[in-house]
């Protein structure tokens, strides 16, 4: 299964950002004050699930950190740099339904030169097994029903 890349991709095979009218920005950042975020946006989570998880993390150390914001299903759906962490509160979601390929979203952060920089990823893991060996600092995130409230509400 193809996932879209790179800005250029996005932009001649369909322009999935422009579809979500979200343009992506695609330059990696030159210095340490940036976290990626990859966030699982698939059917199997609600966005309230989503939005409480952010909420009940603890993301005091990088409160004054940029953010890789990625979100993705069963590829990459949308890219974008924020101020904070707190900004994803702010955010549409792109989640379509359908599955959920880890992958996808780890090869993107390689691919785009972002993997040197802390790398949560936040999902139900109902999904591939990713390879995360090229991924410098990684923590994953478990949104268990328990913790966050229900899903597909």
């Amino acid at each position: 299964m193809k996932y879209l890349k790179t800005f250029e991709e996005q932009t001649y095979n369909g322009a999935m950002a422009n579809m979500y009218d979200n343009e992506p920005e695609f330059t990696p950042p030159e210095d340490d004050d940036y976290i990626n975020i990859a966030l699982d946006v698939s059917g199997s989570i609600s966005h309230t699930a989503i939005k409480n998880i952010i909420q009940l993390t603890n993301f005091d150390d990088y409160s004054d950190t940029k953010v890789n914001f990625i979100q993705f299903t069963t590829e990459v759906n949308s890219f974008k740099v924020l101020d904070n962490v707190s900004d994803i509160l702010n955010e549409k979601l792109y989640g379509n339904g359908g599955g959920t390929i880890i992958q996808s979203a780890v090869d993107y952060i390689v691919e785009n030169g972002f993997e040197e920089y802390k790398t949560f990823i936040i999902s139900d893991f109902y999904s591939d097994k990713p390879d995360y060996s090229q991924l410098k600092d990684y923590e994953l995130i478990n949104v268990e029903d328990d913790i966050v409230g229900s899903y597909n509400l």
